[in-house]
């Protein structure tokens, strides 16, 4: 058996040193063209802007955040986020970025509020308190539990 510093894992790239940015970045990336693909759901006009946005979150984000449960956050890996989620609104709105709108405008403009990255982190809290609930090797890695017992007295070194 050879070791390998990265493996994918049903469609999640799992890395040896538990960095998830290139997993962030695909499966954002994924959920972009997604978004591409459905151009001509975009240009109807017989679809209302509300069942649109319904459809971003339905269909696009459910890809954008798979397994986000194990994500470990960085400030930069947030503004991707939320960077994500202001151009699927944008796309399914078909708002050009040349329209010069900020994106607080544009979310007043669609009566919406940024929610993907607080359904992130609810995820993630929700995920925490299941495994302090159970009694498994995730718990034990996570609260740095080592099986045994230690020696009495002062240590040797």
């Amino acid at each position: 058996m050879e070791t390998v510093s990265h493996f994918k894992y049903l469609g999640s790239i799992v890395r040896e040193d538990r960095k998830c940015e290139q997993d962030i970045k695909t499966r954002l990336g994924m959920a972009r063209t997604i978004l591409g693909k459905m151009k001509t759901l975009w240009k109807n006009r017989n679809i209302s802007t509300q069942t649109k946005i319904r459809l971003v979150k339905a269909l696009i984000w459910l890809v954008a955040t798979y397994r986000c449960k194990s994500w470990i956050l960085t400030k930069t890996l947030m503004k991707k986020i939320e960077s994500c989620e202001v151009v699927s609104y944008r796309r399914a709105m078909k708002i050009p970025w040349t329209a010069k709108l900020t994106n607080e405008e544009f979310l007043q403009r669609a009566h919406e509020t940024r929610n993907l990255l607080t359904s992130v982190t609810s995820r993630k809290q929700r995920y925490f308190g299941h495994m302090m609930r159970r009694e498994c090797l995730e718990k034990d890695v996570i609260l740095g539990r080592v099986p045994g017992k230690r020696g009495h007295g002062r240590p040797k070194r």
